[in-house]
């Protein structure tokens, strides 16, 4: 009888421990960032059961990359605009940088490891989606909504970059 209920308990452990520790993570993320009911939705919606620090900044850069690249196709279509055209050109300009150093960030967490840079990174991104901010949104809603979405990945980044480096965020 002892044998039943011992793996009866390891079974239910092996179940509900992933959970715990997603949980325990995407919280010790999420208290860190400056909007943390949008860390915590995305973040839960991974469909990873026991994701790491790592895990959460790679999927959290994808999400970047991919909003990023559909801000470039539509600011790319938006720039055309007589009136507004340079305020688009430079929010355009800003998410290309921003394009080029989602790949840098991605490939400082992954290969090199070097995650004081991801931190650096995402603080890049960050500045250049205010560029976006202080210009487009005003006018564009998409925009404003989009750069707001940018602003919170990179965020996430940039917290992830810093719990991973040890350093402690405010």
């Amino acid at each position: 009888m002892s044998f039943i209920k011992t793996f009866v308990f390891l079974a239910l452990m092996q179940t509900i421990l992933p959970s715990l520790l997603h949980a325990d993570i995407i919280d010790d993320v999420c208290v860190k960032v400056q909007d943390p009911p949008f860390c915590r939705t995305f973040l839960r919606s991974t469909r990873n059961r026991a994701p790491n620090l790592v895990f959460l900044g790679r999927v959290s850069l994808s999400e970047l990359r991919g909003n990023t690249n559909s801000n470039i196709d539509y600011l790319t279509l938006k720039s055309n605009i007589p009136t507004l055209k340079e305020l688009y050109r430079r929010c355009l300009g800003a998410y290309k940088v921003a394009a080029t150093t989602t790949d840098d960030c991605e490939s400082s967490l992954i290969r090199t490891k070097d995650y004081a840079k991801v931190k650096s990174l995402a603080i890049v991104i960050k500045n250049n989606a205010q560029i976006c901010i202080d210009t487009v949104s005003r006018w564009d809603d998409q925009v404003a909504k989009t750069t707001d979405k940018q602003m919170a990945l990179a965020n996430i980044v940039e917290v992830i970059g810093s719990m991973l480096s040890g350093g402690k965020r405010s």
